[in-house]
């Protein structure tokens, strides 16, 4: 059976009895590819918006399908339909609409370059009635109607593609169309009616962060709204001033926009902190140690004993090809403020230290585990070199009565 997207038709978002029986024709028959219904069509020439009710790809191409219910007839050039009480109702030339949807998909795909090689016909479906019209303008070898069985319905839609490919090479004798793979078929369907996913704008996401249960202060909150401005930031502040909170934060920021986000810092007990915090936010990104990010290059057990600035350069001289970050978000810095650290980081983020989008949280009263001189010089660099903007976290929360 054919794959239906949306995969139901009900009653109640598809009024149309007619269409509700070709969509089961479609769902419930050997019938492969993809169908997509009620297809809006924004390439109409002739008006604003159109609508197609079944686009339908396979391997022989694309149909673009119009269904009309009812008991179907032309007089005095109008179109009626006629429904089981005997009442008739003007409607539209169904081959031509189902002509205008074809040139649409056509002139659509021409227009994003992916036109070449695929066949884009139409057809035409009464399933209440045979219709036995014919004329110069009416195209009958694409129609299907109730003098076919429901058994032919998959034969008839390759017998209406072979009239279109006939059609199409008398046309020009140059077009040739190949059969279209899988992967090919799904291109299509994404390009027609691919999955949509938001996000909310990065001024929507601070003002839902005001309201969150964990609550950021005046002065977070006016530090995370720099973020709007600055793509490279340091912000210091003391123990208890919420660093680490403001780094969740921001890692559910970016990764509401889409971005691929690795947050590092130097010790274990922060980082299964922010995992845990950050355990129902979707990123593909990283969060953990600087030493489990290396060892997700090259694994060895007992690098987790060897200090990050002899690791990082240990790691940059075997030339790895490493993975590509949007953001980098470095938590209590100062334990990793070496020029060997920095050097990595610059390797790891798009764009690199100069040009990439980076935050480095630290508190410089609690450097214990690097040496005054590496640690100045370091500093000295990442401020001269990358001109980041700073600020101050000065309000404490771990010993204020609020």
């Amino acid at each position: 059976m054919a794959k239906m997207i949306p995969d139901q038709a009900t009653k109640k978002e598809t009024p149309s009895k007619a269409e509700r029986a070709v969509f089961n024709w479609f769902s419930k028959n050997d019938i492969p590819g993809v169908v997509l219904h009620s297809l809006i069509q924004k390439n109409h020439r002739y008006k604003l918006i159109g609508e197609t009710d079944f686009f339908y790809i396979c391997e022989h191409g694309i149909l673009c399908i119009e269904v009309k219910g009812g008991r179907i007839s032309r007089e005095k050039g109008k179109w009626y339909s006629e429904d089981s009480q005997g009442v008739k109702h003007h409607i539209k030339n169904p081959f031509e609409q189902a002509k205008q949807c074809k040139y649409a998909t056509d002139d659509y795909l021409r227009s994003i370059k992916q036109h070449q090689g695929i066949l884009v016909g139409y057809a035409v479906i009464f399933p209440d009635c045979i219709f036995y019209a014919d004329g110069n303008d009416l195209v009958t070898e694409v129609l299907f109607d109730n003098k076919y069985d429901l058994s032919e319905f998959s034969d008839r839609l390759n017998q209406i593609f072979k009239h279109w490919i006939k059609e199409e090479n008398q046309k020009n004798l140059k077009n040739k169309y190949n059969k279209l793979s899988k992967s090919d078929i799904e291109k299509y369907q994404n390009i027609f009616r691919g999955d949509i996913k938001t996000v909310p704008s990065l001024n929507l996401s601070l003002q839902m962060a005001e309201n969150t249960i964990i609550n950021l202060s005046k002065e977070q909150m006016e530090i995370m709204y720099s973020f709007i401005d600055n793509d490279r930031l340091i912000i210091n502040g003391l123990a208890g001033t919420g660093k680490t909170l403001m780094a969740i934060e921001r890692f559910k920021e970016c990764s509401s926009t889409g971005q691929k986000v690795a947050y590092v810092c130097f010790n274990n007990n922060i980082a299964s902190y922010v995992r845990e915090n950050l355990k129902d936010v979707t990123n593909d990104g990283f969060v953990g140690t600087l030493h489990k990010l290396i060892m997700r290059y090259d694994y060895n057990q007992k690098w987790y004993k060897t200090p990050v600035d002899e690791l990082s350069s240990m790691i940059l001289d075997r030339a790895i090809e490493m993975e590509a970050y949007d953001y980098l978000i470095v938590d209590e810095a100062q334990d990793l403020m070496y020029e060997e650290v920095l050097l990595l980081f610059d390797n790891i983020l798009k764009g690199g230290l100069e040009k990439g989008k980076w935050v480095l949280f630290l508190d410089p009263n609690q450097n214990i585990y690097n040496n005054s001189d590496v640690y100045n010089k370091a500093w000295e660099s990442l401020n001269n070199d990358f001109s980041p903007a700073r600020f101050n976290l000065r309000k404490n929360f771990r010993n204020t009565k609020e």
